[in-house]
């Protein structure tokens, strides 16, 4: 009985300790200052400029101006509600 209790206690100790010794905190592995350089390959994807960010964000004009009353209509019943 004794030996169930000592292997137990040294089961749930090992168990507590695997997960503390592996924490640690994001400035021990990174440096949060240093700047990061990415290749032209993924730096012309980001959206860095307004110029880029308005390529992204193009509405259609043509299909709001179709269903303009609709639209209008289900932002005033929102709004109020």
């Amino acid at each position: 009985m004794r030996t169930f209790g000592i292997l137990t206690a040294a089961v749930a100790i090992i168990s507590v300790a695997g997960p503390v010794l592996a924490h640690h905190g994001f400035d021990t592995e990174y440096d949060a200052n240093k700047k990061v350089k990415l290749s032209e390959k993924y730096d012309a994807k980001l959206l860095t400029t307004p110029e880029k960010v308005a390529t992204l964000i193009q509405p259609d004009w043509k299909w709001y101006n179709a269903r303009k009353e609709d639209i209008d209509a289900r932002v005033t019943k929102i709004l109020k509600s």
